[in-house]
């Protein structure tokens, strides 16, 4: 492989770990959000409980739905991104080099480290 080829590689395989990184930060937001919501639910009494209870139903439809998007826009990307790293001219060390490949590995031995109880496994 040319050096050219490999450097627009890497940089295509940085733009996808950014992509991840981006997705999971939006994720980290609204976990913080809903469990803001569902602190003042579960404070909350008489007519402000079933209001409570009503926007946290809507704050899980919103992040559901947005997941939902999220995914139906990078899952092709992702797809396509592992499958330039199938040209077999471009395996091995491009494969182990790439940040994103390497992020997930390194979450992958993380979840194995906590159990197979992933994030959560450390709290």
């Amino acid at each position: 492989m040319e050096a050219d080829e490999s450097a627009a590689m890497m940089e295509k395989c940085q733009e996808m770990g950014e992509k991840h990184e981006a997705m999971q930060q939006k994720m980290a937001e609204q976990n913080e959000r809903l469990h803001e919501r569902v602190e003042a639910m579960n404070a909350a009494t008489g007519e402000e409980k079933v209001e409570a209870i009503a926007t946290v139903i809507n704050e899980l439809i919103e992040q559901r739905q947005s997941m939902h998007d999220m995914m139906m826009k990078m899952g092709p990307e992702m797809m396509h991104h592992m499958m330039e790293h199938m040209n077999p001219d471009m395996m091995g060390e491009m494969m182990k080099d790439c940040p994103m490949m390497r992020m997930m590995k390194d979450k992958e031995k993380s979840t194995k480290e906590n159990g197979g109880k992933g994030h959560a496994g450390h709290h």
